[in-house]
């Protein structure tokens, strides 16, 4: 009885060290990856930052400014006036009858459930 005790407690022993051994490996691998996500991380940070930098950089007021200044004519730009905007009576809005029927046309079903609503 004492031989069989003996065999199976190596194996179980030699069994626990493999699958320790195992799980070692695997938390390494783990660690390892994570490390590197985490360098990834930090630099798409720091890259984020710069970009951020770059842009608050090149969207100066005074550099804008200057650069409208500089293309005006190239760029076909029209100084701001009061008399350029419009009253909200100029604009030609769709007659609803048209809405109605192009929402028609592009739901048959919601008219249908619009037309049984409307029904007594």
């Amino acid at each position: 009885m004492k031989p069989f005790l003996y065999i199976t407690m190596a194996f179980l022993t030699a069994t626990s060290a493999y699958w320790t051994y195992r799980e070692s490996y695997q938390t390494r691998v783990i660690m390892k990856q994570y490390r590197e996500i985490q360098r990834e991380i930090e630099f798409s940070q720091s890259r984020l930052n710069v970009l951020r930098t770059e842009w608050a950089y090149l969207n100066r007021p005074d550099r804008l400014r200057e650069l409208a200044h500089a293309n005006f004519d190239r760029l076909d730009l029209q100084q701001l006036r009061a008399k350029r905007f419009g009253r909200i009576e100029e604009i030609a809005f769709p007659d609803d009858e048209l809405l109605v029927a192009r929402d028609s046309a592009e739901h048959p079903q919601r008219l249908a459930l619009d037309l049984m609503r409307d029904t007594p």
